[in-house]
Parts: C-alpha cells; structure tokens; sequence
C-alpha cells in the first residue's frame, strides 16, 4: 500500500490486527457495561478470548514489559495495571 506522496505506509502486522481487534471488543464492553473491567473468561461472539487477551497485557503492563504504544489506548479505554475491584463474596 502506497500514500499520496509515494513512500510506503508501514505494514500492519498480524500482532497490530488483533490488537485493534482487541481493543474494539474492549471499548464494546466498556459501551455496553461502562466500565473496562473484561471479565478474564470473556469470549466475544466470534470465540476470541478477549479477557484472556486482556489480562496478558494487563499482567505485562504490571512487569513493565508492555511498550507504551500498547498502554495509551490500554489506559484510554479505562483500563489499568493497578488491582482490580474485587465483587462481592458468595458462598460457595
């Protein structure tokens, strides 16, 4: 793929696609449930596990290995490396 002036545009990787996708399904969840809180057995319709997706990232953003062009649109979306409320205990 070419831009106006002629030089080439980057390629977007099989990793940056499903990043998008990601982060898409995330800002869906966020719509639909206001908040970014991807429960981590969260699967979208298309069988991608999206909480899984998310909490790799999440658990890497805490060991400092998530590059900060992975963390802006992470933190956008509401989402953060601190812990995550806990919900209500129930009995078992």
């Amino acid at each position: 793929m070419w831009s106006d002036d002629d030089a080439p545009l980057p390629a977007i990787t099989r990793t940056d696609s499903k990043r998008r996708r990601m982060l898409a399904e995330i800002a869906a969840y966020r719509e639909q449930h206001g908040n970014a809180l991807v429960p981590a057995n969260y699967v979208n319709a298309d069988g991608e596990q999206v909480g899984q997706w998310l909490y790799r990232a999440v658990k890497k953003w805490r060991a400092d290995a998530l590059p900060e062009d992975e963390r802006r649109p992470l933190a956008a979306l509401g989402v953060s490396p601190g812990p995550r409320p806990r919900g209500p205990r129930t009995a078992a």
